[in-house]
């Protein structure tokens, strides 16, 4: 990165059930994304039981959970943090452990195999236009989310994935909205680019969620 960035970590999840969510958190980076102190949290639109739900993106974790008003904020409401095999998870604030998976094949191969971080709880599907989802999961995406909630639910897992674009459906397959996976927790990557204008951003996300209601 050859100048300062923001980057934004914006994660906006649906229940099952119809409850919604919104949460999310920014961090300004510079070379190497190495963060400052400065962090803010975006408004909360809902919560579940009572609590926010958090996911923060793997990378910094512990940097931006040790922020002191970060950290109160994250105690009071229920954290997911993905890992891979490798790590462990925070100690900073109590988390859900979630195991983060750009191919359903890798996910499943995981939770047969018993490989999954120790104390995995949840798991992410994040399928996405590069190489580290497969060509095939890519062409059938639906598909392929569909197998990895199941798998999850099969398992006791808590599932994350995003909602479906469109335009990462099949032409015979496009609907006038996102696509609604059946995971329990749906993340709305259509918001990044209204999350400056409060606004925007609760209209944005509200018209995501009534398109989730009727299916769930």
């Amino acid at each position: 990165m050859r100048r300062s960035a923001v980057v934004v970590l914006i994660v906006v999840v649906l229940v099952a059930g119809g409850v919604a969510a919104v949460v999310g958190l920014s961090a300004t980076t510079r070379h190497h994304h190495r963060p400052r102190a400065k962090v803010s949290a975006s408004t909360t639109l809902g919560a579940v039981g009572g609590r926010t739900i958090w996911l923060l993106a793997e990378a910094h974790f512990d940097q931006v959970v040790s922020v002191p008003a970060v950290r109160r904020l994250f105690e009071r409401g229920v954290v997911y943090e993905p890992i891979s095999v490798r790590q462990r998870p925070s100690t900073l604030v109590p988390v859900i452990v979630t195991a983060d998976f750009h191919s359903e094949a890798l996910l499943a191969a995981s939770v047969a195999d018993g490989t999954l971080p120790s104390g995995t709880r949840a798991v992410i599907y994040d399928n996405e236009r590069f190489a580290n989802t497969p060509l095939a999961e890519q062409d059938n995406i639906l598909a392929a989310t569909e197998r990895a909630s199941a798998v999850a639910r099969a398992a006791g897992l808590t599932s994350i994935c995003d909602f479906i674009q469109p335009d990462r459906l099949p032409p015979g397959q496009r609907t006038a909205s996102n696509e609604v996976p059946p995971c329990s927790i749906v993340g709305l990557n259509t918001v990044q680019q209204s999350e400056r204008s409060v606004v925007a951003y609760r209209g944005v996300v509200s018209a995501e969620v009534e398109t989730r209601r009727p299916v769930n």
